[in-house]
């Protein structure tokens, strides 16, 4: 018997709404219809929006053929994020500044590379029509990292580091080439005195020629050295740069679907809203006037 009751209930409860659906069709009508218009005015006005990402090149030399970062990762995120949180502290207003993001950093390895690059990104999430400010923040911001005294001071350093190495290898090139020289004097005097004829002479004369030797080995890996640290400097590239071009991708596809669809639906929830509304408020009305007259 109750599920019976239940199902009567269910039936009165539908058959209610269709009424009162009907006796309101104007205003459900209305409303669905204010609704689809507003959602096709969105639908086609929507911009959509897309994903800016430019990737960050960091200051590097060469060793051989690899390319060498002058900072760590944990390095260049602090001194990054300090700068873009400069940026955008002092320019508060840009909102497109304000919405830009330093990304984890992408790595890269070739294959005859057995080094692997460490890239940050910038990227941030705009209207197509603001590609052309996209790239003017990201190239001011380029310009901001090279130009802060941190990197400068660690471009420096390592300069001033390399500078020293070289200077150290010509000390030294200098130094051996005096002993070689000494050397070779004091062979040419053995080979002269006369009296030095036996073992002790011939000890003397046999042991020289390989310190010689020794010494020039020395001269040519300081000389390679010194070749390979004035390498790396002139391969310095001391400034932080664009790595490739700048990349954009539409956030979300299909966009003017996803409006209709969502706008439709919520027009009918609403005008269904509206309906039961009013229903509810004529109702208390004619129940409040009932309780005044039962009075």
């Amino acid at each position: 018997m109750s599920k019976i009751r239940e199902d009567e209930y269910i039936e009165i409860s539908l058959s209610k709404i269709l009424i009162a659906l009907y006796v309101n069709k104007r205003t459900f009508i209305g409303v669905i219809a204010l609704g689809f218009i507003l959602t096709f005015a969105f639908a086609f006005t929507a911009k959509s929006s897309y994903e800016y990402e430019q990737m960050i090149k960091p200051p590097l030399y060469l060793d051989g053929q690899n390319e060498i970062g002058l900072f760590s990762e944990d390095q260049l995120r602090v001194i990054l994020n300090n700068i873009l949180s400069d940026r955008k502290q002092l320019n508060e207003k840009d909102i497109i500044l304000n919405n830009v993001d330093l990304r984890s950093p992408t790595k890269i390895s070739e294959k005859d590379d057995k080094n692997q690059k460490i890239f940050f990104s910038l990227s941030v999430k705009t209207g197509f029509d603001n590609k052309s400010k996209v790239i003017d923040i990201y190239n001011n911001l380029m310009v901001e990292f090279s130009n802060s005294n941190i990197v400068k001071k660690q471009v420096e350093l390592w300069k001033k580091n390399i500078e020293r190495n070289v200077e150290y290898n010509k000390d030294n090139i200098v130094r051996y080439t005096k002993l070689i020289n000494t050397n070779e004097t004091y062979l040419k005097g053995l080979e002269l005195n006369k009296g030095l004829a036996g073992l002790d002479g011939q000890s003397l004369s046999s042991s020289h020629p390989g310190r010689i030797d020794s010494f020039q080995q020395k001269i040519y890996s300081l000389e390679d050295s010194s070749t390979s640290l004035n390498l790396r400097l002139d391969s310095l590239q001391s400034q932080l740069s664009n790595f490739g071009d700048i990349t954009y991708s539409k956030v979300s596809k299909d966009l003017k679907a996803k409006i209709l669809i969502a706008g439709t639906i919520f027009s009918i929830l609403l005008s269904l809203f509206v309906v039961f509304m009013k229903v509810i408020i004529r109702n208390a009305k004619l129940e409040y006037k009932k309780s005044e007259n039962s009075l």
